[in-house]
């Protein structure tokens, strides 16, 4: 599932490492008639595409929907969803 969104950024986080796995966390404002402050991840060889990208840019990205269902037993499935994003536009 991928889609695409013209945002203002407000923040990058600092790279996260968990094991083999490497994300930065882009935080943006949406433009549409009510903003919201939305989270991208940019995961391992996709963190590069942030680089030059500051705080107030509007940029257009690209992303994927992701989805992860975790089971624990005795209590009701949880489900945990990202936007994986995998291409950036600096207007």
């Amino acid at each position: 599932m991928g889609s695409e969104e013209k945002v203002q950024v407000v923040k990058i986080s600092e790279e996260k490492v968990f094991g083999d796995f490497r994300k930065k966390e882009l935080i943006a404002k949406t433009l549409g008639q009510y903003p919201m402050d939305v989270l991208f991840e940019f995961p391992n060889d996709k963190m590069d595409l942030i680089g030059m990208v500051n705080p107030g840019d509007l940029v257009t990205i690209a992303y994927n929907i992701r989805s992860r269902k975790v089971e624990k037993e005795g209590k009701d499935d949880m489900y945990f969803t990202s936007l994986s994003g995998w291409k950036v536009t600096v207007e």
